[in-house]
């Protein structure tokens, strides 16, 4: 009996040696491999979507279509872009789907409730709340300001700035989340809670700065569940992105 389980032990080591093998270069990835044969990568988006993806004509223009393009070009791929409703983007990767993309882009937050079916690379952009102050305001903790908090109202920043806050600090007649972060540049607030994305214009600016991030929403680039090897190849890129700076180029070019 003993020799019997040693030999299915043996047995399934050498059962993973050989998935270990074939999956070297991608074998068992579908999608990969299909975007390596044709040398195109096929990206699914929701052109009107700004700042991530619009179309200028018929050009495609936009943050993920810059960040989409120069990762498919270090993978040696052309891009084919195909326009899908924001609804249709999970289910245009499902591996039932015959018409299925390689890969959704249009400003996608991670959605655990989509893991079955999708594969997410590394966050390339936060679109979490940040608690902002002027760029001359020397202080460095949240406990020292003392005067209004200006938020967009109904946003995620009041609902944050209720928890945080005295509700009578709070300046929540702004109509959009640039004029709440420009209470803080003209000195009728203290600080402004905003999204990320909006942090990244008035930061850029030099007008504020970002006194603390007060959540996180990675926007992120979704594939098919079975496409292990182009999730390796996408994040490895957008590491070296990182590293280089290359997106916080992009940062400034798409948040001015």
């Amino acid at each position: 009996m003993r020799r019997l389980f040693d030999i299915l032990a043996i047995c399934i080591l050498l059962g993973y040696a050989w998935l270990a093998t074939r999956s070297q270069g991608g074998a068992d990835d579908p999608v990969w491999q299909r975007a390596k044969a044709r040398g195109v990568l096929v990206v699914g988006t929701d052109f009107g979507f700004l700042p991530f993806a619009q179309l200028d004509g018929q050009t495609p223009i936009g943050y993920d279509v810059d960040l989409v393009e120069e990762l498919a070009r270090r993978l040696d791929l052309e891009v084919e872009w195909r326009q899908i409703g924001y609804d249709g983007l999970f289910p245009a990767i499902d591996p039932a789907n015959p018409n299925q993309v390689d890969l959704i882009a249009a400003g996608i937050i991670q959605n655990p409730a989509e893991a079955w079916r999708a594969r997410y690379s590394q966050a390339y952009l936060d679109g979490g709340q940040q608690l902002l102050v002027s760029n001359t305001n020397p202080i460095t903790q949240q406990s020292q300001l003392s005067g209004l908090i200006a938020v967009q109202l109904g946003s995620p920043g009041e609902s944050l700035a209720r928890q945080l806050f005295n509700p009578q600090r709070i300046a929540n007649s702004p109509y959009t989340e640039i004029a709440a972060a420009d209470q803080v540049v003209r000195g009728f607030a203290d600080g402004a809670i905003v999204s990320n994305l909006t942090a990244l214009e008035t930061n850029n600016r030099q007008q504020t700065r970002t006194l603390a991030s007060l959540s996180y929403e990675p926007f992120v680039l979704a594939m098919p569940i079975t496409a292990y090897e182009l999730h390796n190849q996408i994040n490895r890129e957008l590491g070296q992105l990182h590293a280089e700076g290359w997106i916080a180029k992009l940062n400034q070019k798409w948040f001015p």
